[in-house]
C-alpha cells in the first residue's frame, strides 16, 4: 500500500513541477514581448487547464501529508491524480507549442519591420542600381567590386 500511495504522491508533485514550468514559461513569454492576441488565445485554455491540475494536485498533496489520511480514498484520489498529471502534461506541451508559434510570429514581425524600414529608406520609384563584377555578382560597391 505504501509504494501506491508513494506513486500516488510522485504524479501529485510531479503534477505540480509541470505547473511550475508552464506558469515560468508564461510569464517568460509575456516580458519576452511574445504576447500578441494568438498567444493570448491559445494561453487561456492552458492556463485553465493548469489551475485544474494545480488545484487537485495541491488539495490531495495537502491531504496526504494531514495527520489522518484515510485508506479508502485511496482509489479516488489515484484516478485524479492520473487527471491532474495528463493535464498539467498537456499543459506543458500546449504552452511549449504556444511559445514556439509566438516566438515565430514575434520573429516575422521583426523582420517585416526591417524590410518595411529598409523599403522606406530608398526614394519612392527608384531603385538602387547594382554594378556587376567580372565574375557576373551584383555589387554595390564603388567600382564594381566585392572586395
Amino acid at each position: 500500500m505504501d509504494a501506491r500511495i508513494d506513486e500516488i504522491k510522485s504524479k501529485l508533485c510531479t503534477a505540480l513541477s509541470n505547473g511550475n514550468t508552464v506558469d515560468a514559461a508564461y510569464k517568460h513569454a509575456i516580458t519576452s514581448g511574445l504576447e500578441d492576441n494568438v498567444f493570448q488565445a491559445r494561453t487561456t485554455r492552458i492556463l485553465g487547464l493548469l489551475e485544474t491540475s494545480t488545484m487537485t494536485a495541491r488539495h490531495w498533496l495537502n491531504k496526504f501529508y494531514g495527520p489522518d489520511f484515510p485508506q479508502f480514498i485511496t482509489m479516488v484520489v489515484e484516478q485524479q491524480a492520473d487527471e491532474a498529471l495528463k493535464e498539467s502534461e498537456m499543459a506543458l506541451k500546449l504552452m511549449q507549442a504556444a511559445v514556439t508559434a509566438a516566438t515565430e510570429r514575434k520573429k516575422a514581425r521583426e523582420e517585416e519591420g526591417k524590410t518595411k524600414e529598409n523599403e522606406d529608406c530608398e526614394e519612392p520609384g527608384k531603385k538602387k542600381a547594382r554594378k556587376t563584377t567580372k565574375e557576373g555578382e551584383a555589387s554595390n560597391n564603388p567600382g564594381g567590386s566585392n572586395a
